[in-house]
């Protein structure tokens, strides 16, 4: 992409990140995703399932997942201050409030 002149606008992650963490790979994807060239509002779109824990703020009574969005900038810049701590901490600390 960097080659090509190319920039990411939207990334989709599903709920890979929870298996990345849970088996303590998601450090690297976490660098790799941060150092795509993306876009100024380029932003990451998560889901994340209500059987892994608590419900989100954001879900909707009697929906087992909720759709999450964030912005890149605010993804890579908490990989550059030593990243996510939790998963928990992933999929709330820089949601963006959809509703």
């Amino acid at each position: 992409m960097h080659e090509n002149g190319l920039n990411v606008s939207a990334f989709y992650t599903s709920n890979v990140e929870f298996y990345l963490m849970r088996y303590g790979t998601f450090r690297q994807f976490e660098r790799n995703v941060a150092a795509l060239p993306w876009q100024d509002n380029g932003v990451i779109i998560r889901s994340y399932f209500n059987y892994f824990g608590a419900a989100m703020p954001y879900t909707k009574p009697g929906y087992g997942s909720t759709q999450l969005l964030q912005t890149a900038a605010s993804f890579a810049e908490t990989q550059a201050q030593g990243g996510y701590q939790s998963y928990s901490r992933l999929v709330t600390q820089d949601a963006l409030d959809l509703r």
